[in-house]
């Protein structure tokens, strides 16, 4: 049976009243609190009291040293110190803000992600990371389980880096010494992992460019059987390309270069700062926005059927013209001068309403509209759809064929079908309201598709 938890129910200094714990650490516990008399809620960060004495004293020593230096910052992309110091009984404690959302490293492992949503993040977060290295700061262990994603008021998941126990202050000692390094062994800067102590903001960017790399591959640049022989490539091994790491996947150009900037082994040949790093990603999210297709403004949508454009309008008028006709004819016949009741616009493709039974005209407006009804109907041409690369789209990886496949079997299958291959509810709406799709990439972006409903669509296809 679990020993309950002797913080929970207690209010620390008299205002902080613990009443849940959030997660537990190798040295510390974070628990979900009230800020008394305030009534806000926090996140309360407390030193586990079971360590061990000496490593206990030393960690404490970095604890209240972390808070005091990111207590100093004050942005968008951090997290918000709010208060920090050691309780009458001896726990030692930091308080931050209490963000709701999801970690990047639950996130990642979805990885590869739209690059769009990879560049993206990573701006934020180099915003973030410039902040904190003009305070004189450097972060030192960038890494996904120090990203939080939280939405924003619009509903959009932002970057807020955690954790600065490893911050350094520009001319001081790391407390780990000379000759060891601070930091996870998979994104260490080769600089942190020779135990320099000339470590400045630059290794922080080389951090996030191993998140960049996984982002976009779903793999880590380095991996070996121990943390050492893994920082040891980092030190030696010149970084891959991300295509020679990850051949399924298609990387832009562009990134490449960006990322293989972020990842050499000279910090002189990175970025030179953080704000460069941002500007470069921005400046790569700005040109493919300006080169996406332009989105069709709402209103009346066009349906192609062969080289002909005919909108919802436009059949309208067509009803209302062969109604017309077909009015005036008996008008002239003598057989009925009843004036026509309103009806609503017929629907597109309907030309013909069906005639009201006690009509004179009934019996010749129903051959009419049996002709009308029999002449066979032109079916609309699916889209030229054929990606000639693989695709990646939110979070699904298919190969070209397999990407054709989903597309051409979206776009015919029957609501049944749908249902069969496991969609369903809002899903099957979706994909029956928005089809036919003109690409994989409009298929995805469709509201009401996500990552669910396009495996789900590529088991359907056979792919």
């Amino acid at each position: 049976m679990p020993v309950p938890d002797p913080l929970i129910g207690r209010t620390l200094l008299g205002r902080y009243e613990i009443i849940g714990t959030l997660g537990l650490g190798g040295s510390s516990r974070v628990y979900r609190a009230i800020q008394q008399p305030m009534g806000r809620e926090v996140a309360l960060k407390v030193v586990r009291s079971d360590l061990d004495e000496d490593f206990r004293e030393e960690f404490e020593v970095r604890f209240l040293r972390e808070a005091a230096l990111a207590g100093r910052l004050s942005h968008p992309g951090l997290v918000t110190i709010h208060d920090f110091g050691r309780s009458d009984d001896g726990h030692c404690f930091l308080v931050m803000e209490l963000l709701r959302g999801r970690s990047l490293k639950k996130l990642i492992k979805k990885a590869p992600m739209p690059p769009e949503l990879a560049l993206r993040l990573t701006a934020e977060l180099a915003r973030g990371l410039r902040h904190a290295h003009s305070a004189g700061l450097v972060h030192r262990d960038v890494k996904p389980g120090n990203v939080f994603l939280v939405r924003d008021d619009e509903g959009v998941e932002r970057a807020k880096l955690l954790d600065f126990g490893l911050v350094k202050e520009g001319g001081e000692s790391s407390i780990s010494g000379v000759g060891t390094f601070m930091g996870t062994p998979h994104y260490i800067s080769p600089e942190q992992a020779k135990g320099l102590e000339s470590v400045d903001g630059r290794a922080d960017l080389y951090s996030l460019g191993v998140v960049l790399f996984r982002m976009l591959t779903g793999l880590l640049p380095f991996s070996a059987a121990t943390p050492m022989a893994i920082a040891i490539k980092h030190i030696r091994d010149p970084a891959p390309t991300m295509q020679e790491r990850a051949p399924r996947v298609s990387v832009d150009p562009a990134l490449e270069r960006l990322v293989g900037r972020c990842l050499e082994k000279d910090p002189e040949l990175r970025f030179a700062d953080a704000a460069e790093l941002a500007d470069a990603c921005e400046a790569w999210l700005a040109q493919q926005a300006k080169n996406a297709p332009p989105i069709p403004a709402k209103g009346s949508p066009k349906v192609e059927r062969g080289n002909a454009v005919v909108t919802p309008t436009l059949l309208v008028v067509a009803g209302i013209l062969a109604l017309g006709i077909l009015t005036s004819a008996a008008a002239r016949l003598g057989q009925s001068r009843r004036p026509l009741a309103p009806i609503a616009p017929p629907a597109p493709g309907s030309w013909l309403l069906p005639p009201a039974p006690d009509e004179p005209m009934a019996e010749l407006v129903g051959r009419v509209d049996g002709v009308a009804r029999a002449a066979p109907r032109a079916q609309p041409e699916l889209p030229e759809a054929s990606p000639a690369k693989d695709v990646n789209v939110d979070g699904v990886f298919m190969r070209a064929d397999q990407a054709r496949g989903v597309l051409h079997w979206v776009n015919t299958a029957s609501e049944d079908e749908l249902r069969s291959a496991g969609i369903y509810g809002r899903g099957v709406n979706a994909l029956v309201e928005g089809r036919p799709f003109a690409s994989i990439e409009a298929l995805g972006a469709s509201p009401g598709v996500g990552e669910k409903t396009l495996r789900a669509a590529l088991s359907g296809s056979g792919g």
